[in-house]
């Protein structure tokens, strides 16, 4: 994870002794969860500022979800304002 003073990267990386790497898919399944889960857990209507995969998806829907294109790229990356990610939840347990 890549830290700036403005936004957060969160890269998913290939161990280098596996053969298999996290189909795209998957990796944006991951994604929609962890955006659903800050925007349950903070009331906030928090979306990342760009989303880049090796395999782009445009569809409308997933588009309108994440409120922010899918870009082309060498790798799954999700990037969020750090102010987003600085929200505290509404609650703990």
């Amino acid at each position: 994870m890549k830290t700036y003073s403005l936004i957060i990267n969160l890269t998913l990386k290939k161990h280098l002794k596996s053969q298999y790497s996290l189909p795209s898919f998957l990796v944006l399944s991951e994604f929609a969860f962890l955006v659903g889960l800050l925007r349950k857990t903070t009331k906030e209507a928090i979306s990342p500022l760009k989303i880049t995969m090796t395999s782009p998806v445009n569809d409308e829907q997933v588009i309108n979800f994440f409120g922010c294109k899918i870009e082309s790229g060498k790798s799954k990356t999700i990037t969020f304002a750090k102010k987003d990610l600085q929200v505290n939840f509404i609650s703990y347990n």
